[in-house]
């Protein structure tokens, strides 16, 4: 965490962060996409993973969000760190990258699913809303003027069931509950749909979403900008 957020730190260095926004697409299989042999059309992820750094090899701690999250934003494993639950805290002798970026003086912003549920007892999170509000997430970071900046976007569209509308978490829920039975019940012709409706997802995130982040993130971004997704 350090040597990336106090990368322009050295010697002849402005002293100033660039800024580094992280996007976590949920249930993003890194298979379907266009650059590994996979059957999305993906082309602006693509030429992200072509120009900037690709990691080809790459493990998650939990099958799950709430302990993923909370391994993703540590770096400590989940059975050290006990959180299996939303409203579980982050015990202090565990440093968060949000808490080690506000120490190097930069501003923390993240949009979640819910503000709810992911990071509801993470407060150095600094939740400004849902990122299934596009449009404010768009504008908080294209009138964003503090180049000193961490930011952290959970995007759900990737997420069954794979809609591109807002959900509120009940809807939500039955959603992806009526689709899972029907799954089970005819599977030859549920499971076909639903790949169809997964691979627009992902596109929707390649090609819609990522490049109007991109642009917005990339204004007033005098000193450069960073951005890893995952």
């Amino acid at each position: 965490r350090k040597s990336v957020l106090r990368a322009d730190r050295g010697a002849g260095g402005s002293g100033r962060l660039v800024r580094i926004v992280v996007v976590v697409a949920d249930s993003l299989r890194a298979d379907v996409l266009g650059h590994a042999g996979g059957p999305c059309a993906t082309p602006f992820l693509d030429r992200m993973a072509a120009e900037g750094t690709s990691f080809r090899t790459v493990f998650s701690c939990a099958p799950w969000t709430v302990p993923s999250m909370a391994a993703l934003i540590t770096g400590v494993y989940p059975h050290r760190l006990g959180v299996f639950r939303w409203e579980h805290p982050i015990l202090p002798r565990f440093p968060t990258v949000f808490s080690a970026a506000a120490r190097a003086g930069a501003r923390v912003a993240s949009f979640v699913f819910h503000p709810r549920y992911l990071f509801s007892a993470v407060p150095e999170a600094n939740v400004m809303g849902s990122s299934q509000d596009f449009d404010a997430v768009l504008n908080f970071f294209r009138n964003q003027r503090e180049p000193n900046l961490l930011g952290f976007v959970h995007y759900w569209g990737t997420h069954l069931p794979y809609l591109d509308r807002p959900l509120d978490v009940g809807a939500w829920g039955d959603i992806c509950s009526q689709v899972l039975a029907a799954g089970r019940k005819n599977p030859e012709v549920v499971l076909p749909k639903l790949r169809a409706l997964y691979r627009r997802a992902v596109e929707r995130f390649s090609e819609l979403f990522l490049p109007r982040l991109a642009d917005a993130i990339a204004c007033h971004a005098s000193d450069g900008f960073l951005i890893v997704v995952t």
